[in-house]
């Protein structure tokens, strides 16, 4: 192996975060209270739906979310938001960003706190076993607007779940780079024209169906050093281009 294949393999296993700043983080080692208004072992207090418990089970009855406030993103830097889930079922898991707290935090109001409805997802992407449908999808937001990726990337649905969703705010914070990763596979890259001060949020939210199995393992945002993350965005596309040759 070539030099500068190593470094981008071992920046592709690592995701060049373990230097960051921790902003969010939570391991949900709770004993299967309500996530709502538990603490995150880093960065504040649960925003959760019913059914959504501190030990990362998702025992809801209807759809819903958990979010944490970020504390706003800052412009010229870069951000990796990563979580770790397993879900087997055929209803979509999501990861991203919001920019309303949920509308009932600890109640049932279906449809109201998704990422595709009332709380305005940006930047996320969703997971699930359907062979009818996308295992996954990412949308750039807000909602379900500028549909950045759908397809089947190959999930082992029974082993857990790698999410990253990359951002890079270089500019004056109307827009944003970001990237979608499953596994540590880049999926998708988009620009993005939406305001990074509408970013209030991060976590997850759950389209429930006829239930099934479903728990979070972890989830963190870190702000990346600037040195670390120099061609962060650009990883999925030079692997790519090494397969491609």
């Amino acid at each position: 192996m070539k030099k500068t294949e190593l470094i981008i393999a071992l920046a592709a296993s690592t995701g060049l975060a373990a230097a960051g700043t921790t902003i969010l983080y939570d391991d949900f080692s709770g004993s299967g209270g309500s996530l709502n208004g538990a603490a995150a072992d880093v960065g504040g207090v649960w925003q959760a739906s019913a059914g959504w418990l501190d030990d990362g089970t998702v025992a809801a009855t209807q759809d819903g979310g958990a979010l944490l406030e970020t504390g706003g993103l800052m412009v010229n830097a870069q951000y990796q938001l990563s979580a770790t889930i397993t879900n087997a079922t055929s209803q979509w898991v999501a990861l991203g960003f919001g920019r309303d707290a949920l509308q009932a935090p600890g109640g049932e109001v279906q449809f109201n706190d998704r990422f595709s409805n009332e709380i305005e997802g940006i930047a996320w992407m969703l997971v699930r076993n359907d062979p009818a449908r996308n295992d996954v999808e990412a949308f750039n937001g807000y909602r379900t607007a500028g549909g950045a990726y759908g397809g089947d990337p190959g999930i082992d649905f029974a082993s857990p779940i790698q999410l990253d969703i990359m951002i890079d705010t270089t500019g004056d914070g109307s827009s944003f780079a970001v990237e979608y990763m499953v596994n540590g596979m880049s999926l998708a890259t988009a620009n993005v024209g939406i305001n990074i001060a509408d970013m209030n949020y991060a976590g997850f939210s759950f389209d429930y169906g006829s239930g099934g199995e479903v728990s979070l393992s972890e989830i963190s945002l870190t702000l990346i050093p600037a040195p670390a993350s120099a061609g962060m965005l650009g990883l999925g596309g030079l692997l790519a281009a090494r397969r491609r040759r």
